[in-house]
């Protein structure tokens, strides 16, 4: 077993935060291989969540832009 398109979709996810690095949307000191996990444990975490409890407190579409409010607001050079 080869997850080839895990492992792409982790690419692309890794090549957006190099090139913000790059220009300076985010900060070049943070690892691009952890963050990436990271995102995609959140992403992972929140599908999961959504997936399997009856009583949503929040919908998907809010969960996402909560979660990117938080990734972008944590990433950025101030």
């Amino acid at each position: 077993y080869k997850p080839e398109k895990f492992f792409q979709y982790l690419k692309i996810i890794g090549e957006i935060l190099v090139r913000g690095q790059a220009t300076g949307v985010f900060d070049p000191s943070i690892s691009p291989d952890l963050i990436t996990r990271a995102i995609f444990g959140a992403i992972d975490e929140l599908a999961l969540e959504w997936v399997l409890t009856k009583n949503r407190r929040h919908s998907l579409t809010e969960a996402g832009e909560s979660l990117l409010k938080i990734l972008l607001g944590g990433f950025r050079t101030r």
